[in-house]
């Protein structure tokens, strides 16, 4: 089978959104669920698929997040809630860094959120919903397996929940990838989440050092697309997303500054054209005055002038 045509651009953190293309770069545009879907474009691993026809449920507590989401994904469902195992509530860390920006880093797990404060995060609490995920995904189509391409689950550390409430005996994504170590730390912390998908008929595919993947035991043969590491012969070399958004700014930057050169140029040339206009004028003047002094009338009339200038000089 011919492959896929190389994906141009990755948004993602860790390249996921090429690994994926290879599987579904040949495939009609479908569904996604992403849950902890942070931002539409930084570190996104969906944002390439949505470019490029597919849709989704984004599951997102951080209300920052959220409505970012919800003005930049017209075509998705934004859920504003943490999935977990049952409904409830829980206790959400938001983690910003010291000047204040948005992280991913947010969790529900305190001692996870500890540790960011201890190493200089902010961190403020919410009280949010939790949903099952297989609620939020009822009547949608994950319900339909040929066109549920892909469920990704990175919530820092609270993903054997997410997946215990997926029921994904009944969902049945192609492709399943799970952040398997802690946050910033080379901790393994898959091995919960592992016998879940393994109970519901899902087969490791692949472990790129920060997530592990897994396909459909029916698809089992799809783990030999996936588990090749990031190559240039397989994957092309794709541009990063950050890269592309600072070239966008730079290219703004720099036609705002063509206006401003256009317009110093411009303000430059009416200056001069002024400049000479009134060259122009002192000369035509200094003509009109010297003609008058050469005049026979100017000659004839200065022992008047001589005499008015008497006239008028003031007495000591």
């Amino acid at each position: 089978m011919e492959a896929p045509a190389h994906l141009p651009v990755s948004f993602a953190e860790h390249w996921e959104d090429v690994r994926l293309w290879r599987v579904l770069g040949r495939l009609d545009p479908g569904f996604y669920v992403d849950v902890g879907a942070m931002d539409p474009s930084w570190d996104s691993v969906t944002r390439a698929f949505y470019e490029r026809g597919w849709s989704g449920l984004d599951v997102e507590p951080n209300p920052y997040f959220a409505e970012r989401l919800r003005s930049e994904r017209s075509r998705d469902r934004v859920e504003e809630v943490a999935a977990g195992e049952r409904r409830g509530e829980a206790t959400l860390h938001v983690v910003t860094s010291s000047a204040g920006e948005q992280t991913g880093l947010t969790t529900l797990d305190a001692a996870i959120a500890e540790r960011h404060a201890r190493e200089g995060g902010w961190v403020t609490e919410a009280v949010v919903d939790v949903v099952p995920l297989a609620e939020l995904m009822a009547g949608s189509p994950a319900e339909d397996p040929s066109r549920f391409h892909f469920l990704k689950v990175d919530v820092e550390g609270h993903e054997p929940a997410v997946l215990a409430g997926a029921e994904l005996e009944r969902f049945r994504p192609l492709v399943v990838l799970v952040e398997a170590r802690a946050p910033r730390q080379a901790i393994d912390t898959y091995a919960e989440s592992e016998e879940i998908l393994g109970r519901a008929g899902y087969a490791m595919a692949a472990d790129d050092g920060l997530n592990r993947w897994y396909v459909r035991s029916e698809d089992a043969g799809l783990a030999e697309v996936l588990a090749p590491e990031m190559n240039p012969l397989l994957d092309g070399v794709p541009r990063r997303g950050w890269e592309l958004d600072r070239e966008k700014e730079l290219v703004a930057r720099m036609e705002e500054l063509d206006a401003a050169c256009r317009a110093s140029s411009e303000e430059a040339d009416r200056l001069r054209q002024e400049a000479e206009a009134s060259r122009q004028e002192a000369e035509i003047l200094r003509a009109s005055y010297d003609t008058v002094v050469r005049s026979r009338s100017w000659r004839m009339t200065a022992p008047l002038r001589a005499l008015s200038r008497a006239f008028h000089r003031p007495s000591s």
